[in-house]
């Protein structure tokens, strides 16, 4: 991210910039102020549109580092196309790039950075030198395609450009430059449809208007990776079980220049970011996190999400710490903190849906328990879910805890216990012994050591590495097993872990303790210091407390009673 901070280094306004490689068009009337008597909107020639940019374009021909000859004939085509498609058009009505021309600008800027990161990339790492070399020049040009690209959704999916007559531009069907070249100037205004939620696939539908038939046919030759994966990075939809290094690639440069133009935004009119901006990556995070995190797999003891019969849940506010964290951790400009105002901004982008009396928060009850807890809903689970495999099977019970009817309680609130019913008397028949009327209820059973020894469960802070993790949680399953081999011992503190269960997951022991600690998970004494407990053979091991151990203390009842059993059979 340096060297964009560098780059952009001296901007004055998020309209006006003192770098000329983000020079724009002055601004005039357009979104809904056009709509209601501002001036309208006001195309523009494609030649002039490129001489607007560049400065721009000059630095994609120094990225790109080819012939001129061959520039000119693979990348010019693709520019000019883009400045007939979108002319003049803003890329949202009052926030980020709103000023004419913003749509060709963000899609140039997202074009260039994508291709700028791929300079360092080995897409073909099995191919020969000679084939890797012919190779490299098309993943690069797949890749700065599907920068070009991947905005335009914003055209189809927000935008509606009418005429005098009521007629509106199809941008499935033909450019906005020749739709334009048929009506009257002046006549033209711009609908927003606010708020939407994102729709990044409808982008691949102007794919054949902005690329050359030829362009595609050279990408798809000699293999059959590059199209795809240049087509699923415009579209936002994951590649089953492939790596996309394109997808990530436009995915960092949208990140740096949505957050640069943010940056411009909130110092120079304190405007705070629009929705539709923040959702898009609040949702990507999301995603990120049910792939690679366990406290996100779906239905886990201590997971943030949770697919019922009845939709999606995310346990709010922890799912919000989350997703603040992995911003702040993908370098975006001033995230918000407040998890609050997180689930209202996915809720006017339509992520999330509200409750029937138009709350956000929903009350849910996870099965087993009887106490609610507070939650927000997707509106679809495939918006969290498409890109998990495999993919987690719904709860057959509804999680919302629907309040009984007439009752005036707050949801999730125990029912108030009712009158039992009177209970009719039952007179002895001859012969036959009499009874109590009320019996007393049979005793409970006495519980089974072996199934509290398997209700051993590590609760993790999401925090914690993921390595880490996964490693505790391994060796906790091996609590668990009767007749297992022990990695790990548990004492009235905690659980004893050794350096040896960190190295034999080949995690670096200084690695793991620093981890522990920051996640405070360890047991320490007073000055602060952890706590090590004898585990045999002169060794020690640090201890994790017994806060985060579920069902410490009835495992260790349990394997006394065995103690006790065996010394009186003995």
């Amino acid at each position: 991210m340096r060297f964009l901070r560098e780059l952009f280094a001296g901007s004055a306004t998020p309209t006006q910039h003192a770098d000329p490689c983000v020079r724009v068009e002055p601004v005039l009337g357009h979104g809904a102020a056009a709509s209601a008597g501002a001036p309208s909107f006001v195309g523009a020639k494609p030649a002039a549109i490129l001489g607007g940019h560049a400065d721009w374009i000059t630095r994609v021909r120094l990225a790109f580092g080819i012939e001129p000859a061959l520039f000119d004939e693979r990348v010019m085509p693709l520019l000019h196309n883009l400045a007939r498609y979108v002319n003049q058009l803003p890329a949202t009505p009052d926030a980020e790039f709103s000023e004419p021309g913003g749509l060709f600008r963000l899609s140039l800027a997202t074009a260039f950075f994508a291709l700028q990161g791929a300079d360092g990339q080995i897409f073909t790492g099995q191919a020969t030198i000679s084939d890797r070399k012919k190779l490299e020049e098309k993943w690069r040009l797949a890749t700065f395609l599907a920068g070009l690209c991947a905005e335009l959704h914003r055209a189809l999916r927000r935008l509606r450009v009418v005429d005098a007559g009521g007629k509106t531009w199809s941008p499935y069907l033909v450019p906005l430059s020749a739709w334009l070249a048929e009506r009257e100037p002046g006549t033209i205004r711009l609908n927003w449809s606010n708020p939407a939620a994102e729709a990044r696939a409808t982008a691949v539908f102007a794919v054949p208007i902005v690329v050359p038939a030829s362009t595609l046919a050279y990408l798809a030759e000699d293999g059959d990776q590059i199209l795809p994966h240049c087509l699923a990075a415009i579209s936002g939809v994951p590649l089953w079980g492939e790596h996309n290094i394109v997808a990530e690639l436009v995915r960092d440069a949208s990140i740096a220049v949505h957050a640069h133009e943010q940056q411009l935004l909130a110092t120079s009119s304190g405007r705070a970011p629009s929705p539709t901006y923040w959702a898009r990556h609040l949702v990507e995070a999301a995603q990120a996190l049910a792939r690679s995190s366990a406290a996100w797999e779906a239905n886990g003891a201590k997971s943030r999400v949770h697919l019922g019969c009845d939709g999606l849940y995310l346990l709010w506010p922890e799912a919000g710490a989350d997703l603040i964290h992995m911003l702040d951790r993908r370098g975006f400009v001033a995230v918000p903190k407040s998890t609050d105002t997180l689930a209202d901004l996915l809720l006017q982008a339509g992520v999330l849906s509200a409750r029937p009396d138009g709350h956000t928060l929903w009350h849910i009850r996870l099965p087993g328990q009887t106490e609610t807890m507070d939650a927000v809903k997707l509106n679809l689970p495939d918006i969290l879910l498409a890109s998990v495999t495999p993919r987690p099977e719904a709860l057959r019970d509804a999680l919302h805890a629907v309040p009984t009817a007439g009752s005036t309680q707050a949801p999730g609130a125990p029912a108030a216990s009712s009158p039992a019913p009177a209970t009719a008397v039952q007179l002895a028949l001859p012969g036959m012994p009499s009874r109590p009327d009320n019996p007393a209820p049979p005793a409970p059973p006495a519980p089974d050591p072996e199934k509290l020894r398997l209700q051993i469960a590590l609760r993790a802070p999401a925090r914690l590495n993921r390595q880490v993790a996964l490693a505790l949680h391994a060796v906790v399953e091996t609590l668990g097993r009767k007749g297992s081999h022990r990695a790990a011992l548990l004492v009235e503190g905690g659980l004893v872990v050794t350096e040896n269960l960190f190295k034999r997951a080949r995690i670096d022991p200084g690695v793991a303790l620093r981890a522990l600690r920051e996640a405070d998970m360890l047991l320490l004494d007073a000055a602060g210091a952890p706590v090590r407990e004898p585990v045999g053979d002169g060794r020690t091991g640090m201890v994790i407390a017994a806060c985060h151990i579920d069902g410490l203390n009835a495992h260790l009842q349990a394997t006394m009673s065995d103690t006790r059993g065996a010394s009186d059979a003995s």
